[in-house]
């Protein structure tokens, strides 16, 4: 894949190469080549060069643990410290609204963003989204969206067929809905504006804002409290309240469901810099997608009840219902592909892929006309782009005339072939755009020590070393062989286990976080199912992979049948593991089914649980064990408590895999077209004889604890 970014620069081609002692004050919009630096720069207004930019940047992102850039730790093959706004690229900072309301929408478009409010006949619009003037809607109503296209802003209210429109954001026309419905979101692409509401059984659309038709939905979308619609990439996208549903269309009136990576109260999508991005109520919770099918979990800066996003000139912007609060981030640059596929790479492989050629820099004209008017596409000549995608970094960047032309309608370059690049844009620009197009060749980048390909000796000699970060990634995988019998059934098996994360658990009380954790189970080295082991009588409570088999939560995982007898995870009922159970596992245990030279390099894990039990919320009943082979718990699989002792979380994480955006959903692994609950080890906070479980919606609920659910261990070395 080509690495992609995009930088702002001036509108003139290199016209100096040479030391940087040697570089002279530049004209405005002049661009230059410091050989010495390997730096393109640009001149100011003030006499001012800037630098932008380039190869030496991108070094520093792989460099950087922090990461503040966006670069994943799936592009670099490392984990970042702090994942909170790393998947997006943003950096939210508080602003105000002009008055205390619920403000429930927010859009942009004609250089304005609009805002609107529920229960109210309040609107504000703003041209930066820091500063905010209120104006007046056409009547009170429960204003739920608004949005802005074909020369209009358009606004839909709920529980009625009032809507409005404005061709400034500030001076607003009623105008009516097709039936009196729960109208909760509206957006513009394609030539149509599309509303969807949270009746979930039809939808609406219009050619100008003014007269709408009715559209009912298919099965597999009319069940859901649809919340939130916009429109990119050519598709529109929605979102569903209260469960990990979206849909996307190609022209608003065939949809299709999709998942996201989480359930939760999703309120809000929109499209911008090639991403679309979704935020959830009363949570901190958000999701992005680059083509509005596959999602990844991201993280708010904190949690509130954000009721819309929005973006536009260069920014996302949130606001939350019941306050004054709104949250907005720069759409700073970001590299949204990376060098290899494989996600193997390290960080000093990609700083090195960088040669020191000089780039090269092309201006073309994206016109008006040229635009494929379905696909949206553009294709423009760049002598020196090659067809391998692999040996190329290319910086698309806009003119600095063309700058708010190229961001409002969300141009990307999308493809490259020999001497010829392709643009996509959200919506077709109605003037000509300017772009450069700065092309740095690089070296072949090799992704050393592919993990499913070395030893359980060395993937634990890098973990002891504080390496393993820089080799692998959270999500790599590593088959194993299982065989054996744990409990009373019989294994024979070959899956996969994943890293889950780096230096987050602890091989000792005292100790530091440390080493790899692996979790369990997968169908693939890589877009396998998640799955779980599942005993033949699973569901039912005649043994097999229970809690225990007295039906209890009293003496908690500390006291569990499952620890012991099932797991292996210690050699000592009620106990500690003990330093010889990863090599003499407990007979007809899980750990007794796992192959030798990794149970060789095992360790035990520090973990806080509930071990008392009994159904009782004391923060005194959370206490520490030695194990060799534990369940996961509650909060480090959501990062949220719900059913469990809520002093649990004071001691835990939530694993990065998790964290990331990987679904919790796991399958039968010997049935991978049913979805399963499996257990977790936390007992439930007020329930004597249940412990915690992931759904098979991945929902957190509790089971009995004699139930037979599927088990999925984790381990480090």
């Amino acid at each position: 894949m080509p690495i992609i970014s995009a930088f702002p620069t001036g509108e003139s081609t290199v016209d100096y190469t040479g030391p940087k002692s040697g570089l002279p004050s530049l004209e405005e919009g002049k661009v230059a080549y410091v050989t010495d630096e390997k730096r393109l720069y640009t001149g100011n207004a003030d006499g001012t060069n800037t630098q932008i930019p380039n190869a030496d940047d991108l070094s520093a992102h792989t460099s950087n643990k922090e990461n503040p850039h966006g670069v994943t730790a799936e592009q670099v093959g490392a984990a970042a410290k702090d994942l909170s706004n790393v998947q997006l690229g943003l950096a939210f900072e508080k602003a105000s609204l002009p008055s205390l309301a619920n403000w429930q929408s927010v859009c942009y478009g004609n250089g304005k963003y609009v805002a609107v409010a529920y229960e109210s006949n309040k609107a504000a619009y703003s041209t930066d989204g820091i500063t905010w003037t209120e104006t007046t809607l056409p009547s009170s109503a429960k204003w739920c969206s608004v949005c802005y296209g074909n020369g209009k802003f358009v606004a839909v209210a709920g529980n009625s067929d009032t809507a409005a429109y404005s061709t400034d954001g500030i001076t607003w026309t009623a105008a009516t809905m097709p039936s009196p419905l729960f109208w909760y979101s509206v957006a513009y692409g394609n030539g149509k504006f599309v509303a969807v509401t949270i009746e979930g059984d039809t939808t609406a659309y219009s050619t100008d804002g003014i007269t709408w038709s009715l559209v009912p939905m298919p099965p597999s979308c009319s069940s859901y409290a649809w919340q939130s619609v916009t429109y990119g990439n050519g598709k529109f996208v929605m979102v569903a309240e209260g469960s990990d549903a979206a849909a996307y269309s190609t022209d608003g009136i065939n949809w299709t469901r999709v998942t996201l990576p989480l359930s939760a109260s999703w309120c809000s999508v929109t499209s911008g810099n090639g991403k679309f991005v979704a935020v959830a109520r009363n949570s901190a919770t958000a999701a992005y997608s680059t083509d509005g099918i596959t999602w990844t979990a991201a993280t708010m800066p904190s949690s509130a009840s954000w009721s819309s996003v929005a973006y536009g000139n260069g920014k996302f912007v949130a606001v939350a219902n019941g306050s004054n609060k709104a949250a907005y981030a720069d759409a700073s640059p970001s590299i949204v592909e990376q060098l290899s596929d494989s996600g193997l790479a390290k960080k000093s492989d990609i700083a090195s892929a960088i040669t020191s050629a000089a780039p090269s820099a092309c201006k073309v004209t994206l016109s008006a006309s040229g635009w494929d008017s379905s696909a949206k596409t553009q294709s423009a000549t760049v002598s020196g782009v090659l067809e391998d995608e692999s040996k190329q970094l290319i910086m698309p960047m806009p003119a600095g005339t063309s700058m708010s032309a190229y961001n409002e309608a969300g141009i990307q370059m999308t493809a490259q072939a020999a001497n010829t690049v392709t643009f996509t844009a959200d919506t077709v620009p109605k003037v000509d755009v300017e772009v450069w197009v700065v092309v740095q060749s690089v070296n072949d980048v090799t992704p050393p020590h592919p993990l499913d390909q070395e030893s359980w000796d060395y993937i634990s000699k890098q973990s002891l070393a504080g390496n393993a970060k820089n080799i692998w990634a959270v999500g790599d995988c590593k088959k194993i062989k299982l065989s054996g019998t744990a409990g009373t059934g019989a294994i024979d098996t070959t899956l996969y286990v994943y890293i889950l994360d780096f230096d987050h658990d602890k091989f000792s009380a005292s100790g530091a976080a440390d080493g790899i954790t692996f979790g369990t189970f997968k169908t693939a080295a890589s877009n396998g199912i998640d799955v779980a082991l599942c005993a033949s009588n699973y569901g039912k409570t005649d043994g097999g992979f229970c809690m225990n088999t007295r039906n209890t939560n009293s003496g908690g995982w500390k006291n569990s049948d499952m620890r012991y007898n099932i797991l292996g995870s210690t050699n000592t009922q009620n106990g500690d593991a003990t330093v010889t159970t990863a090599t003499s596992p407990k007979a007809n245990t899980l750990m007794s089914c796992l192959p030798s030279d990794l149970r060789a390099v095992m360790r035990p894990m520090y973990v806080y649980t509930d071990n008392t039990g009994g159904g009782s919320d004391t923060a005194s009943y959370v206490t520490g064990t030695l194990d060799y082979l534990p369940l996961l718990a509650e909060y480090e699989v959501y990062g949220a408590r719900s059913k469990a002792n809520s002093a649990e979380k004071n001691n835990q994480t939530q694993y990065a895999y998790y964290k990331n955006g990987n679904s919790n959903k796991k399958f039968n692994h010997s049935a991978t077209s049913s979805a399963v609950n499996w257990w977790v080890r936390s007992p439930c906070y007020n329930e004597s004889n249940n412990f915690c479980l992931v759904n098979s919606n991945s929902l957190a609920l509790g089971g009995n604890a004699i139930r037979s659910f599927g088990v999925a261990p984790v381990f480090k070395v």
